[in-house]
């Protein structure tokens, strides 16, 4: 993975060890915010029409790029927090359910 997701894991996983909110959540209690997440990254999207999008330098510079990577990386939060749940707190990293590392060789093997 890249520096940057590699650091969000971390984070991540400090937050299952050391926060007892964080700790207690399981994969049912985080379905809810999976789903409200997606649907503000689909807002984000729906803002504009498809060909207001391809203006990649006019879409930077009046910031929605950054809102929808900012919107995504919400997403994401739910893909490395999914895979933080499925490891005890204060487990060993290799004892989880699933890293986002099989998540993303998942999709891979899909294409």
């Amino acid at each position: 993975m890249s520096a940057s997701v590699d650091r969000l894991v971390a984070v991540v996983e400090a937050l299952r060890d050391h926060c007892p909110w964080t700790a207690a959540l399981t994969h049912a209690d985080l379905a809810e915010y999976l789903v409200e997440e997606a649907y503000e990254a689909v807002a984000e999207i729906e803002s504009r029409d498809a060909a207001a999008w391809a203006d990649v330098p006019a879409r930077r510079a009046d910031g929605a790029y950054p809102a929808l990577a900012a919107e995504l990386g919400d997403v994401l939060f739910q893909v490395v927090l999914h895979a933080a749940v499925s490891r005890a707190p204060g487990a060993p990293a290799e004892t989880a359910g699933f890293r986002v590392d099989d998540a993303a060789d998942a999709l891979t093997a899909k294409m």
